[in-house]
């Protein structure tokens, strides 16, 4: 377990990370009120955003590239389509896909849709057929050729690239809440064959009803298609009360990360951190300041962190000694909920201070 000393409540003063990171860029196309980043995405060069807000409160997602200056150009705008009655969600990006969930929808987009270098809305995978008690997609995910997406109650929907016909995106599998409890699938991270669950409200069905710590799930696709269940994580100490554990999630490889950021009395946040050997096991724990753990990303040795808190850090696992203490993301003007949304792609991060006033997307790189 490591004390991370890096927010608002902690005096202690965390040590630079190998690598400092400066902003290379701060987006804010739509100025003011339009929850701008709400959601935020990046795979490479493409780096997608919701604006829950826009369109007259219809709400659309936004996608971004580098031009020639590395400065970063709206490409695309993905405005809502008739099937969604609500804003945009949660939204993802792999490769020449995006997607964005409305209302019940999976809306995907895809590069030279509609013309070459264009981006269009290609497919929109549903469930098949609708479930009675499925709510609006919440969250979602996507990794090559296969899409989650958690309705943040109790199903997890699993979608493939030409199920159900040629470049058709149809419902491949379902996964449903496998004890009694809500918010699962608040959060859904895929990767390759793993897929991680969040249940921030659900409880340990070890202890009394009252103890609702939340949990994480972690599934395998088998060869048939199936995805099973591999292991049910819990946080340390086991019997917490409600603490939001698996508000936030991420996997890489065999590493997995949950976000937990009411961890302790509402003061302070935590990341757990699991490893797979012959299974799966609590590596460490990172505990920070106010709502640490809100928001992260996790890719390779490589973690971003967000609170909801106005701050952000970036982590790094150092074989031999663990991950470090972490370096503090530091925008180069006030901020009000800088680190609500994160996003992390190679050498480049990006975080959202969505409800500021002035709405923005900041992208972080290391400093040369």
């Amino acid at each position: 377990m490591k004390l991370v000393g890096l927010a608002l409540t902690l005096s202690v003063v965390a040590t630079p990370a190998r690598a400092q990171w400066g902003q290379t860029a701060r987006i804010d196309t739509f100025g003011t009120f339009f929850s701008f980043g709400e959601n935020v995405a990046i795979d490479g060069d493409s780096l997608v955003a919701s604006a829950p807000n826009h369109e007259g409160g219809y709400g659309s997602s936004h996608l971004f590239e580098p031009d020639q200056t590395s400065s970063w150009t709206l490409n695309a705008s993905f405005p809502k389509s008739t099937a969604g009655n609500h804003p945009p969600g949660d939204v993802g990006v792999s490769g020449d896909t995006a997607v964005a969930v409305y209302s019940k929808y999976a809306h995907v987009f895809e590069r030279d849709q509609g013309g070459p270098g264009a981006w269009g809305l290609s497919a929109i995978a549903q469930a098949s057929p609708p479930s009675a008690t499925a709510g609006n997609l919440v969250s979602i995910s996507i990794d090559g050729d296969r899409i989650a997406a958690g309705d943040g109650y109790e199903n997890v929907f699993l979608f493939e690239r030409d199920q159900g016909g040629a470049n058709q995106w149809g419902e491949a599998a379902r996964i449903t809440v496998p004890h009694v409890g809500n918010a699962f699938g608040t959060d859904v991270e895929l990767h390759g064959d793993l897929l991680v669950v969040g249940a921030p409200d659900m409880g340990d069905p070890n202890f009394p009803p009252v103890i609702v710590p939340g949990l994480a799930y972690v599934y395998r696709r088998q060869p048939t298609g199936a995805w099973l269940l591999e292991a049910r994580l819990v946080p340390t100490p086991s019997g917490s009360p409600s603490i939001d554990f698996g508000r936030a999630v991420g996997v890489s490889g065999n590493v997995v990360a949950v976000g937990a950021p009411k961890y302790s009395s509402g003061e302070r946040g935590s990341v757990h951190i699991y490893r797979k050997g012959a299974q799966w096991t609590l590596q460490d724990v990172l505990i920070g300041g106010l709502t640490f753990g809100y928001s992260l990303d996790l890719e390779g040795k490589r973690m971003v962190v967000g609170t909801s808190a106005d701050h952000a850090y970036v982590f790094e696992y150092l074989p031999g000694s663990g991950w470090d203490d972490g370096y503090e993301l530091d925008p180069t003007e006030n901020t009000v909920f800088f680190g609500m949304a994160v996003a992390l792609s190679g050498d480049r991060i990006v975080v959202s201070d969505q409800l500021a006033n002035n709405s923005a997307i900041y992208v972080f790189e290391p400093s040369p």
